[in-house]
Order: C-alpha cells, then structure tokens, then sequence
C-alpha cells in the first residue's frame, strides 16, 4: 500500500542530510514536487507536513513545492535527550534551503 509520500510525490519521500543547530548530523524527510520557484511549506508545532497535503497540488501548478517534517517531527530523525536551543528551526531551515536549491 502506497503512504501518501508516495500517492502526492512523484518521488515519495526522500531524506536530506544536515547539520543542526548544535553541530549534529540530522536526517530531515522532504518531498517536492512541481517546477518553477522553490515554495517551501512549513509545518508548526505539534504538526507535521501531512497537513499540507491539500494545498501541494494546486501549488505545484505554479511552484516547486518542497515539504519537508522539521527535525524531530514525525518522519524527520528526532534528537536523542538533547535540549534544543530557541530558535534551532530557523537555523535549520536556513541549512535545509541552499542544500535543496540553488
């Protein structure tokens, strides 16, 4: 049975590498799909990126619509015991962006 990674994106779920804002490697779940402008839809707090599922195909008619689970949220690795600084998701998303565009 086909997850709805795989049902919304032509190439499911994929994983990116990064660097979190305490230095670790982190295993971020994304998936993108459509051409044009890079539009990333972030989730929030206690959510994650199934949310967005309705919105991605019209907005792929007019972007490439990336999706990605922040770390620690559902498919995203989540840190072991670490605390997290205050503004850590920004950091990332600023590490997630140039690693998924030019």
């Amino acid at each position: 049975m086909k997850d709805w990674w795989q049902i919304t994106f032509p190439k499911g779920r994929q994983n990116l590498i990064i660097t979190d804002a305490n230095g670790y490697t982190v295993q971020i779940a994304y998936a993108e799909k459509g051409t044009g402008k890079p539009l990333f839809l972030l989730h929030s707090l206690g959510s994650w990126s199934y949310n967005s599922r309705h919105i991605i195909e019209p907005l792929s008619q007019f972007f490439r619509v990336v999706c990605f689970d922040a770390k620690g949220y559902e498919f995203s690795e989540k840190p072991l015991s670490r605390r997290e600084e205050n503004g850590h998701q920004v950091i990332e998303l600023e590490r997630i962006i140039p690693a998924l565009c030019d």
